[in-house]
């Protein structure tokens, strides 16, 4: 009696397989709402102990017979799509102008040649690669014009500028 028992315990089992082997779709969506930005990414030589790029114009003789002019660039990650950033200097500083001890410069931006301003072509996700972020290059220009008298001070000085990308 034993034995009729488990073999009609063991066909039953197998047939509770065959009806486990059965699929049924469940259907849902998949939503995001996506803050898009852009951050600074270092691309130049930065200044000590701030992380930021340094437009240098090094040492500067008073009353100097040429313009002094010097480069910098700086990289701006974004999420890809973005649709075209201007760029501004801050009012605040005094927009393309500056002076810093007692020294005028003026400053202007363009496309790095490294990179486009209008951002190289990002490779996009996959379900097995985050892709990439849309890069967009420029390069800041100072020119400190000549014959300048300036004003006294001790050592190098730094004055703390922005950059503003707006998209």
């Amino acid at each position: 009696m034993k034995k009729i028992a488990l073999i009609a315990a063991l066909g039953l089992m197998g047939m509770g397989s065959a009806i486990a082997q059965s699929t049924v779709d469940g259907n849902f969506n998949v939503t995001v709402t996506l803050t898009s930005k852009c951050e600074v990414t270092t691309s130049g030589a930065a200044t000590a102990g701030s992380g930021a790029p340094a437009l240098a114009f090094g040492t500067y003789n008073a009353f100097a017979t040429s313009d002094s002019t010097t480069t910098v660039d700086i990289a701006f990650k974004c999420t890809r799509g973005l649709p075209g950033p201007t760029v501004a200097f801050d009012a605040a500083g005094g927009g393309n102008t500056g002076v810093i001890s007692g020294l005028r410069y003026n400053l202007t931006v363009a496309a790095a040649p490294s990179g486009n301003a209008t951002g190289d072509e990002p490779v996009l996700g996959t379900p097995t690669d985050l892709g990439s972020a849309n890069t967009r290059n420029y390069r800041i220009s100072g020119t400190m014009p000549q014959g300048q008298a300036g004003t006294y001070s001790v050592g190098a000085q730094s004055q703390a500028r922005v950059l503003t990308l707006t998209y």
